[in-house]
């Protein structure tokens, strides 16, 4: 955990017939579904990581899927649709500021 940090946070993914892969991401999803990707120190590491998995994913299939837009893959669909929080909105404040810690997710 990374308390005081920003974490990059990717929607989970839930079945969609009629999504490109029968996949899509759910933006609206708790908090606790998301998946953390990756931790950073600040907000602007956290948004330059979230914009380089976005690119390399757009990249990488690109040279993988020929004529198939990349934009239509789950994947990309997700991390274009990650988002940087605190890690205290996820992990709750920290016990060494003296509250009290949330083992849990913060509550949204």
């Amino acid at each position: 955990m990374l308390v005081g940090g920003w974490l990059l946070m990717s929607p989970p993914m839930v079945k969609d017939g009629k999504a490109p892969g029968a996949l899509r991401p759910d933006p609206a999803a708790k908090i606790d579904e998301w998946t953390q990707a990756s931790a950073h120190d600040t907000a602007t590491d956290c948004e330059r990581a979230k914009s380089e998995k976005a690119v390399d994913l757009i990249s990488a299939l690109r040279d993988h899927a020929g004529k198939k837009n990349p934009l239509d893959e789950p994947a990309v669909a997700a991390a274009l649709q990650a988002v940087c929080v605190p890690a205290e909105y996820v992990y709750g404040t920290s016990p060494a500021d003296g509250t009290d810690a949330a083992g849990a997710p913060a509550a949204i």
